[in-house]
């Protein structure tokens, strides 16, 4: 080879170790612009799970703030109608009571003692429930 196609072979390997270095900067943006738009997206779902807890969460809270106003208005009202109904159905009861011996019928017999009976017991384990099952919070 004479001195003249070695230049002219030099000058090529020259261009093309260019064009191999603007390949590889490619290669390299590629793989970065890849890497990251899959962190990325990870973030965005990631964005989108915490959007979509953070609504549950509101909605869950909005419904114990409700249960929790109407609990703190009508738990002491309920609880003492609850106590004075307790009462007045017992006095009402003990006089149908002792007005069938009176009478020598089964108490069964009078109409509505035996749904005050019951009504009577459901009254009574109702106020068990509301003292044993109180807010453990104010809201």
């Amino acid at each position: 080879m004479n001195k003249r196609e070695l230049s002219k072979v030099f000058s090529k390997l020259s261009r093309e170790e260019v064009n191999l270095e603007s390949h590889k900067v490619e290669l390299g943006l590629a793989q970065d612009l890849q890497n990251v738009a899959k962190t990325m997206s990870k973030t965005l779902d990631t964005a989108n799970k915490v959007v979509d807890a953070s609504i549950k969460v509101n909605v869950a809270l909005k419904k114990v703030e409700k249960d929790s106003m109407f609990y703190n208005k009508n738990a002491s009202i309920t609880y003492e109608k609850v106590t004075q109904d307790l009462k007045y159905l017992k006095i009402l009861m003990d006089k149908a009571s002792s007005m069938a011996k009176e009478l020598g019928v089964q108490e069964e017999n009078i109409d509505g003692y035996k749904k005050a009976s019951d009504l009577f017991l459901d009254l009574k384990n109702a106020a068990k429930r509301m003292t044993t099952n109180t807010l453990e919070f104010n809201i």
